[in-house]
C-alpha cells in the first residue's frame, strides 16, 4: 500500500501556500518526494526546508523532460512558466519520469509502475488526440484568461492568450480598458478564471463585453476531466462541426 501526501491540496494555490508542520513532519518518513521542478513558487520557497527534513529522501523532478516557456517578454518579471502539468502531452513526460524513477528506487515494483503508468497515459493519448481534432477544426479564436497558467495548453493546441492579470496583479485602468477593447474585437465569449484567483477585473470584462465567466483550476485533483473542460471552453461548439461525447 502507498500513502501519497499531497503538500499544496486542492484549493490552495501553489504561488501561496505554506505547508503546515504537519506537512513537513510527514517528510521526515518519506520514501520519495515528486516535485513539480519548473521553478512553482512553493517548490522554489520550500524546497530545501523541505529537503532538510529528510536529506536522504529520492527527489524525483518531473520537468527532466519537457521544454520550459520563457517569460517576462515585454518588459515582465523574467522566467519560466511553472505550469508545465496543463499540457496533457507534457503531463505524459510527467507519468513517464515518475514511472522511471519510481521503477529505479523500487524495482521489485516495476511491473506495477509500469501497468499504473501505461493505462493512465492510455486515457491521456485519447484527451490529447481529442483535443487536437478540435484544435484542427477550430477558427483560431484567440483564448482569454485572467491568470497565465494555460500557456503550455495554449502552445500545444496553437491557441492565441490573452492574459488579464498585468505581472502578477490586477490589471491597470489602463490595461483593463485594453482588455475590454480587444475581448470586443476577438469577439471573446468566455473568459477562464481560476476559483484561486480574483474575479473583479473579468466580471468587469464580462459585463462590458457579454461574455461568460468559466471556473476551471488546473489544480483540480480530477486531470482528465479538468482537460475536458477546458477544451471545450477553448473550443466552444460553434467553432466547428466535431460532435462531443
Amino acid at each position: 500500500m502507498v500513502s501519497v501526501i499531497v503538500m499544496v491540496p486542492p484549493g490552495t494555490s501553489p504561488h501561496t501556500h505554506e505547508p503546515t508542520p504537519g506537512q513537513l513532519r510527514s517528510l521526515a518518513d518519506a520514501h520519495a518526494y515528486v516535485m513539480v521542478g519548473s521553478g512553482i513558487e512553493f517548490e522554489t520557497v520550500w524546497m530545501d526546508r523541505m529537503i532538510s527534513m529528510n536529506p536522504a529522501m529520492p527527489v524525483i523532478d518531473t520537468s527532466e523532460e519537457i521544454v520550459l516557456i520563457a517569460t517576462g517578454e515585454g518588459g515582465g518579471q523574467a522566467g519560466t512558466d511553472p505550469h508545465i502539468w496543463t499540457s496533457p502531452a507534457n503531463a505524459e513526460r510527467m507519468v513517464r519520469t515518475i514511472e522511471r524513477e519510481l521503477s529505479r528506487l523500487y524495482p521489485s515494483y516495476r511491473d506495477r509502475f509500469s501497468k499504473g503508468a501505461g493505462d493512465y497515459i492510455t486515457r491521456l493519448d485519447t484527451l490529447d488526440a481529442t483535443i487536437h481534432a478540435y484544435s484542427d477544426a477550430g477558427d483560431g479564436r484567440p483564448l482569454m484568461v485572467y491568470h497565465p497558467a494555460w500557456a503550455y495548453f495554449a502552445r500545444e493546441y496553437d491557441i492565441p492568450l490573452i492574459v488579464i492579470e498585468e505581472d502578477g496583479k490586477e490589471p491597470s485602468p489602463a490595461h483593463l480598458r485594453a482588455m475590454i477593447d480587444r475581448a470586443k474585437q476577438e469577439e471573446i465569449s468566455a473568459i477562464i478564471v481560476s476559483p484561486e484567483h480574483t474575479t473583479r477585473s473579468a466580471e468587469v470584462i464580462a459585463r462590458e463585453t457579454g461574455s461568460r465567466i468559466i471556473y476551471i483550476s488546473s489544480l483540480e485533483e480530477d486531470y482528465l476531466s479538468t482537460m475536458h473542460r477546458m477544451a471545450e471552453a477553448a473550443f466552444p461548439p460553434d467553432t466547428h462541426d466535431i460532435p462531443r461525447n
